[in-house]
Protein backbone atom coordinates (compact mmCIF):
# COMPACT_ATOMS: atom_id res chain seq x y z
CA UNK A 1 0.00 0.00 0.00
CA UNK A 2 1.25 3.31 -1.10
CA UNK A 3 1.18 5.89 1.88
CA UNK A 4 -0.08 9.42 1.18
CA UNK A 5 3.05 11.38 0.67
CA UNK A 6 3.84 9.16 -2.51
CA UNK A 7 0.69 9.46 -3.70
CA UNK A 8 1.13 13.25 -3.42
CA UNK A 9 4.46 12.94 -5.43
CA UNK A 10 2.82 10.90 -7.98
CA UNK A 11 4.64 11.66 -11.25
CA UNK A 12 2.70 12.36 -14.69
CA UNK A 13 3.79 10.64 -17.61
CA UNK A 14 2.74 11.31 -21.22
CA UNK A 15 3.85 8.79 -23.39
CA UNK A 16 3.90 5.91 -25.75
CA UNK A 17 4.38 2.58 -24.47
CA UNK A 18 7.75 2.87 -26.06
CA UNK A 19 11.32 1.36 -24.74
CA UNK A 20 12.17 4.78 -23.29
CA UNK A 21 9.04 5.44 -21.57
CA UNK A 22 8.51 1.83 -20.02
CA UNK A 23 12.06 2.03 -18.94
CA UNK A 24 11.29 5.12 -16.93
CA UNK A 25 7.93 3.86 -15.58
CA UNK A 26 9.91 1.07 -14.20
CA UNK A 27 12.38 3.16 -12.47
CA UNK A 28 9.81 5.46 -11.07
CA UNK A 29 7.82 2.37 -9.16
CA UNK A 30 11.03 0.92 -7.88
CA UNK A 31 12.05 4.00 -6.27
CA UNK A 32 8.65 3.55 -4.33
CA UNK A 33 6.89 6.52 -6.08
CA UNK A 34 3.79 6.57 -8.11
CA UNK A 35 3.00 6.78 -11.98
CA UNK A 36 0.42 8.58 -13.35
CA UNK A 37 -0.03 7.56 -17.04
CA UNK A 38 -1.80 9.53 -19.17
CA UNK A 39 -2.38 7.92 -22.72
CA UNK A 40 -5.06 7.08 -25.34
CA UNK A 41 -3.43 3.25 -25.57
CA UNK A 42 -4.55 1.85 -22.39
CA UNK A 43 -4.14 -1.88 -23.74
CA UNK A 44 -0.45 -1.22 -25.39
CA UNK A 45 0.12 0.23 -21.45
CA UNK A 46 -0.77 -2.74 -20.23
CA UNK A 47 0.56 -5.18 -22.02
CA UNK A 48 4.12 -3.23 -22.05
CA UNK A 49 3.84 -3.00 -18.35
CA UNK A 50 2.09 -6.12 -17.31
CA UNK A 51 4.80 -6.99 -14.64
CA UNK A 52 3.98 -3.64 -12.90
CA UNK A 53 0.32 -3.26 -13.78
CA UNK A 54 -1.47 -4.63 -10.47
CA UNK A 55 0.93 -2.16 -8.61
CA UNK A 56 -1.14 0.38 -6.88
CA UNK A 57 1.15 3.39 -7.94
CA UNK A 58 0.59 2.47 -11.39
CA UNK A 59 -2.51 4.75 -12.70
CA UNK A 60 -3.35 4.49 -16.27
CA UNK A 61 -5.51 7.38 -17.09
CA UNK A 62 -7.17 9.23 -20.44
CA UNK A 63 -4.99 11.68 -22.25
CA UNK A 64 -7.84 14.07 -21.07
CA UNK A 65 -7.94 14.21 -18.01
CA UNK A 66 -4.89 15.83 -16.96
CA UNK A 67 -5.60 19.06 -17.45
CA UNK A 68 -7.42 18.25 -14.03
CA UNK A 69 -4.67 15.99 -12.50
CA UNK A 70 -3.04 18.43 -10.17
CA UNK A 71 0.47 16.60 -11.34
CA UNK A 72 3.06 18.65 -9.68
CA UNK A 73 5.60 16.87 -11.97
CA UNK A 74 5.47 15.65 -15.37
CA UNK A 75 7.36 13.85 -17.80
CA UNK A 76 6.86 14.66 -21.57
CA UNK A 77 8.19 12.31 -23.83
CA UNK A 78 6.84 13.81 -27.34
CA UNK A 79 5.69 10.77 -30.11
CA UNK A 80 9.22 11.65 -32.66
CA UNK A 81 11.16 9.62 -30.05
CA UNK A 82 11.52 6.27 -31.14
CA UNK A 83 9.07 7.07 -33.95
CA UNK A 84 7.48 3.86 -35.26
CA UNK A 85 8.09 3.59 -38.99
CA UNK A 86 4.25 3.37 -39.50
CA UNK A 87 3.85 6.59 -37.47
CA UNK A 88 2.11 9.40 -39.80
CA UNK A 89 4.28 12.42 -38.84
CA UNK A 90 1.69 14.65 -39.44
CA UNK A 91 -0.78 12.82 -37.10
CA UNK A 92 2.13 13.27 -34.48
CA UNK A 93 2.61 16.70 -34.79
CA UNK A 94 -0.90 18.00 -34.41
CA UNK A 95 -0.94 15.37 -31.31
CA UNK A 96 2.33 17.04 -30.12
CA UNK A 97 1.31 21.10 -30.95
CA UNK A 98 -2.15 20.29 -28.99
CA UNK A 99 -0.21 18.74 -25.49
CA UNK A 100 2.58 21.16 -25.28
CA UNK A 101 -0.72 23.68 -25.73
CA UNK A 102 -2.07 22.07 -22.38
CA UNK A 103 1.09 21.83 -20.95
CA UNK A 104 1.58 25.10 -21.27
CA UNK A 105 -1.62 26.15 -19.67
CA UNK A 106 -0.73 23.75 -16.83
CA UNK A 107 2.70 25.61 -15.97
CA UNK A 108 1.18 28.96 -16.03
CA UNK A 109 -1.02 27.86 -13.02
CA UNK A 110 0.74 25.57 -10.74
CA UNK A 111 2.45 23.08 -12.19
CA UNK A 112 6.00 22.82 -10.69
CA UNK A 113 8.10 20.63 -13.30
CA UNK A 114 7.90 19.50 -16.40
CA UNK A 115 10.26 17.43 -18.27
CA UNK A 116 10.03 17.54 -22.07
CA UNK A 117 12.17 14.95 -24.05
CA UNK A 118 12.51 14.90 -27.89
CA UNK A 119 15.06 13.47 -30.54
CA UNK A 120 18.32 14.95 -31.27
CA UNK A 121 18.71 13.78 -34.39
CA UNK A 122 15.75 13.47 -37.17
CA UNK A 123 15.28 13.59 -40.81
CA UNK A 124 14.82 16.66 -42.36
CA UNK A 125 11.41 16.91 -42.52
CA UNK A 126 10.86 15.39 -38.72
CA UNK A 127 13.44 18.07 -37.61
CA UNK A 128 10.77 20.98 -39.10
CA UNK A 129 8.03 19.50 -37.11
CA UNK A 130 10.05 19.02 -33.92
CA UNK A 131 11.63 22.65 -33.81
CA UNK A 132 8.08 24.29 -33.99
CA UNK A 133 6.76 22.00 -30.96
CA UNK A 134 9.75 22.55 -28.87
CA UNK A 135 9.52 26.58 -29.87
CA UNK A 136 6.23 26.54 -29.01
CA UNK A 137 6.68 26.18 -25.16
CA UNK A 138 6.01 29.10 -23.29
CA UNK A 139 9.83 29.95 -21.26
CA UNK A 140 9.15 29.30 -17.63
CA UNK A 141 11.48 28.26 -14.99
CA UNK A 142 10.10 24.76 -14.23
CA UNK A 143 10.53 23.46 -17.96
CA UNK A 144 13.16 21.54 -19.02
CA UNK A 145 13.92 19.92 -22.38
CA UNK A 146 16.10 17.02 -22.81
CA UNK A 147 17.22 15.87 -26.66
CA UNK A 148 18.35 12.25 -26.65
CA UNK A 149 20.52 10.64 -29.26
CA UNK A 150 20.53 6.97 -30.74
CA UNK A 151 18.38 4.99 -27.52
CA UNK A 152 21.08 2.18 -27.18
CA UNK A 153 19.56 -0.80 -24.26
CA UNK A 154 16.80 -3.36 -23.38
CA UNK A 155 13.49 -2.39 -24.07
CA UNK A 156 14.29 0.02 -27.51
CA UNK A 157 11.63 0.15 -29.86
CA UNK A 158 12.98 -1.65 -32.66
CA UNK A 159 10.02 -0.62 -35.10
CA UNK A 160 11.64 2.42 -34.72
CA UNK A 161 12.24 4.29 -37.80
CA UNK A 162 15.94 5.58 -36.43
CA UNK A 163 19.32 4.06 -37.80
CA UNK A 164 20.15 1.84 -34.93
CA UNK A 165 16.86 -0.12 -34.44
CA UNK A 166 17.37 -1.11 -37.73
CA UNK A 167 20.21 -2.33 -37.46
CA UNK A 168 19.24 -4.71 -34.17
CA UNK A 169 16.72 -5.98 -35.84
CA UNK A 170 18.17 -7.31 -38.43
CA UNK A 171 21.33 -8.67 -35.97
CA UNK A 172 18.22 -10.33 -34.01
CA UNK A 173 16.33 -11.58 -36.43
CA UNK A 174 19.33 -13.85 -38.04
CA UNK A 175 18.70 -12.30 -41.43
CA UNK A 176 22.01 -10.48 -42.79
CA UNK A 177 22.39 -6.91 -41.41
CA UNK A 178 22.15 -4.16 -43.58
CA UNK A 179 25.22 -1.54 -43.29
CA UNK A 180 25.47 1.94 -45.36
CA UNK A 181 28.63 2.11 -47.54
CA UNK A 182 29.88 5.41 -45.99
CA UNK A 183 30.86 6.12 -42.50
CA UNK A 184 28.18 8.44 -40.16
CA UNK A 185 28.53 9.88 -36.61
CA UNK A 186 26.15 8.10 -34.07
CA UNK A 187 25.20 9.28 -31.17
CA UNK A 188 24.88 5.99 -28.72
CA UNK A 189 22.48 7.42 -25.69
CA UNK A 190 22.34 4.03 -23.24
CA UNK A 191 18.54 4.04 -22.12
CA UNK A 192 18.87 3.02 -18.52
CA UNK A 193 21.75 5.45 -17.79
CA UNK A 194 19.28 8.25 -19.58
CA UNK A 195 16.75 7.08 -17.30
CA UNK A 196 17.85 7.34 -14.53
CA UNK A 197 19.40 11.34 -15.22
CA UNK A 198 15.84 12.09 -16.53
CA UNK A 199 14.16 10.76 -13.10
CA UNK A 200 16.30 12.42 -10.80
CA UNK A 201 16.06 15.55 -12.51
CA UNK A 202 12.89 16.01 -11.93
CA UNK A 203 13.29 16.90 -8.52
CA UNK A 204 17.07 18.28 -8.19
CA UNK A 205 19.30 19.52 -11.08
CA UNK A 206 18.59 19.58 -15.11
CA UNK A 207 17.71 22.17 -18.04
CA UNK A 208 15.38 24.84 -17.03
CA UNK A 209 13.40 27.77 -18.52
CA UNK A 210 13.55 25.87 -21.85
CA UNK A 211 16.93 25.23 -21.98
CA UNK A 212 18.43 22.15 -23.90
CA UNK A 213 20.32 19.45 -23.36
CA UNK A 214 21.49 17.13 -25.18
CA UNK A 215 21.88 13.74 -23.05
CA UNK A 216 24.07 11.20 -25.15
CA UNK A 217 27.26 8.87 -24.71
CA UNK A 218 30.58 10.05 -26.59
CA UNK A 219 29.95 10.18 -30.07
CA UNK A 220 30.97 7.31 -32.52
CA UNK A 221 31.28 6.02 -35.69
CA UNK A 222 29.21 3.04 -37.83
CA UNK A 223 32.37 0.52 -37.66
CA UNK A 224 32.74 1.19 -33.92
CA UNK A 225 29.21 0.20 -33.29
CA UNK A 226 29.38 -2.91 -35.88
CA UNK A 227 32.92 -4.02 -33.94
CA UNK A 228 30.87 -3.90 -30.86
CA UNK A 229 27.63 -6.39 -31.92
CA UNK A 230 30.47 -8.85 -33.79
CA UNK A 231 32.18 -8.98 -30.58
CA UNK A 232 28.89 -9.55 -28.62
CA UNK A 233 27.71 -12.11 -31.48
CA UNK A 234 30.25 -13.36 -33.49
CA UNK A 235 27.84 -15.31 -36.02
CA UNK A 236 26.55 -12.15 -37.18
CA UNK A 237 26.30 -11.41 -40.86
CA UNK A 238 26.49 -7.73 -42.65
CA UNK A 239 26.15 -6.70 -45.83
CA UNK A 240 26.03 -3.39 -47.77
CA UNK A 241 23.59 -0.98 -48.26
CA UNK A 242 22.96 1.79 -50.54
CA UNK A 243 20.09 3.39 -48.34
CA UNK A 244 21.66 6.82 -47.85
CA UNK A 245 20.48 8.08 -44.06
CA UNK A 246 18.58 11.87 -43.89
CA UNK A 247 20.32 12.63 -40.21
CA UNK A 248 19.58 16.22 -39.27
CA UNK A 249 20.73 17.63 -35.27
CA UNK A 250 18.68 19.86 -33.62
CA UNK A 251 19.90 23.07 -31.85
CA UNK A 252 20.80 22.49 -28.02
CA UNK A 253 22.36 24.70 -25.45
CA UNK A 254 24.27 22.09 -23.65
CA UNK A 255 25.47 18.79 -23.81
CA UNK A 256 25.38 16.19 -20.70
CA UNK A 257 27.65 12.94 -21.45
CA UNK A 258 26.56 10.09 -19.99
CA UNK A 259 29.60 7.58 -18.96
CA UNK A 260 28.74 4.09 -20.12
CA UNK A 261 30.75 0.85 -21.29
CA UNK A 262 29.24 1.01 -25.04
CA UNK A 263 29.75 -2.80 -25.84
CA UNK A 264 28.43 -4.40 -22.23
CA UNK A 265 25.34 -1.98 -23.61
CA UNK A 266 25.38 -3.70 -26.85
CA UNK A 267 25.73 -7.16 -25.52
CA UNK A 268 22.95 -6.21 -22.96
CA UNK A 269 20.95 -5.23 -25.42
CA UNK A 270 21.49 -8.18 -27.93
CA UNK A 271 21.06 -10.76 -24.81
CA UNK A 272 17.49 -9.24 -23.45
CA UNK A 273 15.43 -9.25 -26.98
CA UNK A 274 17.26 -12.60 -27.85
CA UNK A 275 15.77 -13.82 -25.13
CA UNK A 276 12.35 -12.03 -25.34
CA UNK A 277 12.16 -13.12 -29.10
CA UNK A 278 11.06 -10.55 -31.54
CA UNK A 279 7.22 -9.52 -31.83
CA UNK A 280 4.97 -8.50 -34.73
CA UNK A 281 3.66 -5.09 -33.87
CA UNK A 282 1.84 -2.42 -35.74
CA UNK A 283 4.84 -0.16 -35.51
CA UNK A 284 6.65 -2.39 -38.04
CA UNK A 285 8.63 -4.50 -36.49
CA UNK A 286 9.05 -8.05 -37.72
CA UNK A 287 8.44 -11.64 -36.57
CA UNK A 288 11.41 -13.86 -35.61
CA UNK A 289 13.09 -15.24 -38.50
CA UNK A 290 16.61 -17.11 -37.56
CA UNK A 291 18.44 -19.00 -40.58
CA UNK A 292 21.50 -20.75 -40.12
CA UNK A 293 24.62 -18.99 -41.03
CA UNK A 294 28.22 -20.84 -41.36
CA UNK A 295 31.67 -20.03 -42.06
CA UNK A 296 31.30 -16.03 -41.17
CA UNK A 297 34.32 -14.26 -42.38
CA UNK A 298 34.90 -10.50 -41.41
CA UNK A 299 37.49 -9.22 -43.16
CA UNK A 300 39.11 -5.39 -43.14
CA UNK A 301 38.07 -3.48 -46.56
CA UNK A 302 40.66 -0.83 -47.83
CA UNK A 303 38.13 0.72 -50.56
CA UNK A 304 37.89 4.02 -50.54
CA UNK A 305 34.34 5.68 -49.33
CA UNK A 306 33.17 2.00 -47.86
CA UNK A 307 32.86 0.39 -44.47
CA UNK A 308 35.69 -1.33 -42.62
CA UNK A 309 33.74 -4.15 -42.46
CA UNK A 310 33.72 -6.91 -46.10
CA UNK A 311 31.39 -10.17 -45.40
CA UNK A 312 32.14 -13.07 -47.00
CA UNK A 313 29.49 -15.51 -45.57
CA UNK A 314 27.96 -19.25 -46.34
CA UNK A 315 23.96 -19.62 -45.93
CA UNK A 316 23.21 -23.57 -44.82
CA UNK A 317 19.71 -22.63 -46.06
CA UNK A 318 19.95 -21.22 -49.24
CA UNK A 319 22.90 -23.03 -50.79
CA UNK A 320 24.03 -26.24 -52.65
CA UNK A 321 26.48 -28.34 -50.96
CA UNK A 322 30.35 -27.48 -51.72
CA UNK A 323 29.03 -23.90 -53.43
CA UNK A 324 29.59 -21.02 -51.37
CA UNK A 325 28.68 -17.96 -52.13
CA UNK A 326 30.56 -14.87 -52.50
CA UNK A 327 29.46 -11.19 -51.83
CA UNK A 328 30.10 -8.42 -54.53
CA UNK A 329 32.93 -6.54 -53.69
CA UNK A 330 32.43 -3.30 -52.30
CA UNK A 331 31.85 0.41 -55.09
CA UNK A 332 34.45 2.09 -55.12
CA UNK A 333 32.92 5.86 -54.53
CA UNK A 334 34.30 7.30 -57.61
CA UNK A 335 33.64 10.70 -56.88
CA UNK A 336 35.36 10.99 -53.80
CA UNK A 337 38.82 8.73 -55.67
CA UNK A 338 38.79 11.14 -57.93
CA UNK A 339 38.82 14.04 -55.50
CA UNK A 340 41.09 12.71 -53.61
CA UNK A 341 43.51 12.06 -57.15
CA UNK A 342 43.51 15.53 -58.42
CA UNK A 343 44.52 17.20 -54.89
CA UNK A 344 47.55 15.03 -54.61
CA UNK A 345 48.36 15.44 -58.34
CA UNK A 346 48.06 19.52 -57.29
CA UNK A 347 49.98 19.12 -54.16
CA UNK A 348 53.05 17.07 -55.55
CA UNK A 349 53.04 20.31 -58.91
CA UNK A 350 53.59 22.71 -56.33
CA UNK A 351 56.25 21.17 -54.50
CA UNK A 352 58.06 20.12 -57.87
CA UNK A 353 57.43 23.79 -59.32
CA UNK A 354 58.03 25.74 -56.57
CA UNK A 355 62.06 25.38 -56.71
CA UNK A 356 61.79 25.74 -60.13
CA UNK A 357 59.76 28.76 -60.30
CA UNK A 358 61.93 29.97 -57.60
CA UNK A 359 65.20 29.97 -59.97
CA UNK A 360 63.24 31.49 -62.84
CA UNK A 361 62.28 34.03 -60.80
CA UNK A 362 65.92 34.44 -59.65
CA UNK A 363 67.57 34.33 -63.25
CA UNK A 364 64.80 36.76 -64.27
CA UNK A 365 66.22 39.71 -61.29
CA UNK A 366 69.68 38.47 -62.18
CA UNK A 367 69.00 39.75 -66.28
CA UNK A 368 67.60 42.28 -65.34
CA UNK A 369 69.96 43.56 -63.60
CA UNK A 370 72.75 42.89 -65.61
CA UNK A 371 70.40 44.73 -68.48
CA UNK A 372 70.57 47.61 -66.18
CA UNK A 373 74.45 47.93 -65.54
CA UNK A 374 74.55 47.60 -69.34
CA UNK A 375 72.71 49.89 -70.23
CA UNK A 376 74.49 52.21 -67.52
CA UNK A 377 77.72 51.68 -68.72
CA UNK A 378 76.57 52.79 -72.52
CA UNK A 379 75.17 55.83 -70.94
CA UNK A 380 78.38 57.14 -68.94
CA UNK A 381 80.67 55.66 -72.54
CA UNK A 382 78.50 58.12 -74.63
CA UNK A 383 78.47 60.99 -72.00
CA UNK A 384 74.78 61.23 -71.73
CA UNK A 385 74.70 61.70 -67.83
CA UNK A 386 77.27 64.48 -68.59
CA UNK A 387 74.93 66.13 -70.83
CA UNK A 388 71.82 65.33 -68.68
CA UNK A 389 73.79 67.14 -65.83
CA UNK A 390 74.17 70.25 -67.87
CA UNK A 391 70.67 70.55 -69.09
Amino acid sequence: MVNASVNEKSIGLLADPKGLAVSIVEKILLSGFGVKIFTDKKSDWTKACHNYINNKSLELLNVGEYPNSNIKYLIYISGFVERGTRQNINVLSKRDLGIVNEINKQLARDQKRVLAIYPYITDSKTKVITRKSINSFVNNEGLGIYLVGDLLGPRMNLASSDFLPNVFKDVISGGETKVPRSEMKIYPTSIPETVEVIVRSLYSFGPYSNERMLLTGSVVSVSDILESIYKADSNVVFSYDDKSWDRKKLRINERFVINFDNEKTVSETLSWFKKQGLEKEDEGSVASVKPILTNNIIEKSAAVGSIVYETKHVSATKQKPGKQIEPKAPKTNVKVLYKQIAFFLIFLMVIIMSPIITLLMSGSMFALGAKSLEIGQYEISEGLFKGSASA
